[in-house]
């Protein structure tokens, strides 16, 4: 090592970013318990108080897979999970 600092540079996770994790960690959670997953919104809420939605994720379902593909979708848009990971990875390191 030349002893020499190196400073990185990253963009600071936003609010909208750190809802979109947890959004995510959110359907994570629902589908390794094996229920079927939803966002907290009012469409959703809307949608199971009619019963139209089930309460069991079945993977083999093209239906349920398309639902999960388009909620995902949906969050990727609304944030970045690469700097909210990245961020907190960095402030984990006990080598700083």
């Amino acid at each position: 090592m030349s002893g020499k600092s190196v400073s990185l540079t990253i963009a600071k996770a936003s609010k909208a970013d750190i809802e979109m994790a947890a959004s995510v960690a959110s359907i994570l959670d629902s589908l390794g318990r094996g229920y079927y997953p939803a966002l907290d919104d009012v469409e959703t809420e809307a949608e199971a108080r009619a019963g139209r939605l089930p309460t069991f994720f079945d993977e083999h379902d093209s239906d349920h897979l398309r639902h999960l593909y388009s909620l995902l979708m949906k969050l990727e848009a609304k944030g970045s999970m690469f700097r909210v990971t990245l961020g907190f990875s960095v402030l984990m390191d006990n080598r700083v």
